[in-house]
């Protein structure tokens, strides 16, 4: 019959004096933020005798690494709580970490938006990508509250809405106050993402402005483009037809005597042409409606 496998098969530690049996599998390597969580330990001395801190690979670990060498600061007590003081210790140091961590993100993204002289280089993929990410953040600042507080609840660790950081710690064992500022850092990320996601709602609208007037001037410019074909085919159209109606009869070919009713003929016609787009031009209305009675109103208010 097969061993059993137990915790002793996959985990070694020089704390924990448990032999590694079985090679752990092979992990994407990845850096600590910062270099991990803060020692809690309170040292008598900050010199070079301070003990090097915990290994920070694993909870495990690390609970033999406080047990192993810093057991001896729970001489003394007794209760069943006694037992998970490194635990919870542990457990809101992580959590410093992370609000470390929540706060370089928010930090990078409000430098991100402060120090511009022109918001010209902001597009819109770039608004919907930081966009995206904001809501992540206050969903995942939103979630670690909920996790704060069911730690509070277990333990039984009352809320405080604004911890007094300038009350002394007398036992530095306790994590109340540990627990109390996380939450209450938690929340105060939270509010800094929802003004930052106001922000962004708010320069996507400059952003959109801006892209419309670009669209809007664009689109100026093509119309200005084809009022000039427009003016010349104005000009062509009665040229070309005065042209093929004279020429069915030589008479009227260039150098010869009745050239003269050709010009005479197709420079009017021109004029009358000309004539007859501008009036049609002002029947238009605020709308971009052709109307006879806005022709002659504004005919009769002298607009032209």
């Amino acid at each position: 019959m097969e061993e059993s496998l137990t915790l002793s098969h996959f985990v070694g530690s020089k704390y924990s004096k448990l032999p590694l049996r079985v090679p752990l599998p092979q992990m994407a390597p990845s850096t600590l933020f910062s270099g991990g969580y803060l020692d809690f330990i309170k040292h008598s001395e900050l010199n070079k005798r301070v003990p090097k801190g915990p290994p920070r690979t694993s909870m495990l670990e690390d609970l033999c690494f406080y047990w192993a060498e810093h057991g001896s600061y729970l001489e003394g007590q007794s209760g069943p709580g006694t037992a998970a003081v490194f635990m919870q210790k542990i457990v809101a140091s992580k959590y410093m970490q992370l609000v470390d961590f929540v706060r370089a993100n928010i930090c990078n993204l409000e430098f991100q938006l402060s120090r511009r002289n022109t918001l010209a280089e902001i597009h819109i993929a770039w608004i919907e990508e930081n966009w995206s990410g904001l809501q992540a953040w206050s969903l995942r600042c939103s979630e670690y509250m909920e996790n704060v507080e069911a730690i509070m609840i277990d333990v039984g660790i009352p809320f405080s809405t604004s911890p007094n950081l300038e009350t002394k710690i007398i036992d530095w064992k306790s994590c109340e106050r540990d627990f109390q500022y996380i939450h209450y850092q938690f929340k105060v990320l939270k509010s800094r993402v929802d003004v930052l996601n106001n922000s962004i709602t708010g320069l996507a609208g400059i952003a959109g402005n801006r892209q419309a007037l670009r669209e809007a001037k664009r689109s100026l410019k093509e119309a200005k483009g084809i009022k000039t074909l427009t003016l010349l085919g104005m000009v062509f159209i009665p040229l070309a037809f005065c042209s093929g109606l004279f020429s069915m009869n030589d008479q009227y070919l260039p150098g010869m005597a009745s050239f003269w009713i050709y010009l005479a003929v197709s420079i009017p016609l021109i004029l009358t042409v000309f004539l007859v787009a501008f009036l049609i031009n002002l029947g238009y209305d605020s709308e971009g409606d052709w109307d006879l009675a806005t022709l002659l109103q504004t005919l009769s208010k002298g607009r032209v």
